[in-house]
């Protein structure tokens, strides 16, 4: 039986080096992302793991439709000036608290 593995943040730089390693080792992979990520990172490896963009479908109904054994959350949002003090905490906090609930 292989272990289901949702990952968050997978397209940056932390989250996309432990994507490609859990990739040869061969685990049954999701993936949230947003649907305007930047993928170079992850590109020769997407086709391999299921992807939900979160602007797109609610985290409520991901954890509906699928089981998760593990759940690896390294998406994060550092508060660079192109981002908003609200979207810091929505990524950091609020998101976070979202997924351990669920």
């Amino acid at each position: 039986m292989s272990i289901t593995i949702l990952l968050t943040g997978a397209t940056g730089f932390l989250g996309s080096h432990l994507l490609n390693n859990l990739v040869k080792q061969k685990y049954n992979i999701f993936i949230i992302k947003r649907s305007f990520s930047n993928t170079a990172r992850i590109k020769h490896i997407i086709k391999y793991v299921t992807s939900f963009d979160i602007d797109r479908i609610s985290l409520h109904s991901v954890f509906k439709k699928n089981y998760f054994d593990i759940v690896i959350h390294t998406a994060c949002e550092y508060g660079r000036s192109e981002h908003s003090l609200k979207e810091v905490l929505m990524t950091n906090f609020i998101f976070a608290t979202e997924l351990f609930e669920l």
